[in-house]
């Protein structure tokens, strides 16, 4: 979104219509629905009783590392396929975050996880307006295409054996 004042920036973030988005006389509404931080707590309220304890501790810990810093003040509305992007980009490169930094090849349970939480949100919330985002380019997105690296063998070949014992001797 563009605003040509901060003030149109703030209303449009605290939800208050704005006069910058007119589109042939109507206006437009800043984004709506519940923040994802109070859905992950009401999802843990009502999901965590019936989990293992390793599975909930798993969970917090992506959800602390991986979900809290970018989706938790986002209304439920404003996430859309191209903030999943985002997100995306970002955890394959951290921008310096010593946290975040990883050689991992996957991101599928930090996108799992993301998508647990979006379908409790659609099965208990009646919400029309709500669309689901994450596409199936996100799950192939999850997949690091890493370079591997040759392996190189730690034996002598025949050739530098025999050079070395001439040089030993």
């Amino acid at each position: 979104k563009f605003f040509a004042l901060v003030e149109e920036a703030r209303a449009w973030q605290s939800g208050e219509e704005t006069s910058t988005f007119l589109e042939e006389g109507q206006k437009k509404k800043g984004p709506s629905g519940p923040r994802f931080g109070d859905i992950v707590k009401e999802w843990k309220k009502r999901r965590y009783p019936h989990l293992a304890l390793g599975t909930q501790l798993q969970y917090d810990k992506l959800a602390k590392l991986y979900l809290e810093s970018f989706f938790f003040e986002l209304r439920i509305h404003e996430i859309t396929p191209q903030v999943v992007d985002r997100w995306l980009d970002e955890l394959k490169n951290p921008g310096g975050d010593p946290m975040k930094r990883t050689t991992r090849r996957s991101f599928e349970h930090e996108l799992t996880l993301l998508i647990t939480v979006l379908r409790y949100y659609q099965e208990y919330h009646d919400d029309p307006e709500f669309r689901f985002p994450v596409k199936q380019r996100h799950r192939d997105a999850t997949v690091l295409r890493l370079s591997t690296s040759t392996v190189v063998t730690k034996d002598l070949r025949e050739e530098e054996f025999v050079r070395f014992r001439e040089q030993l001797a």
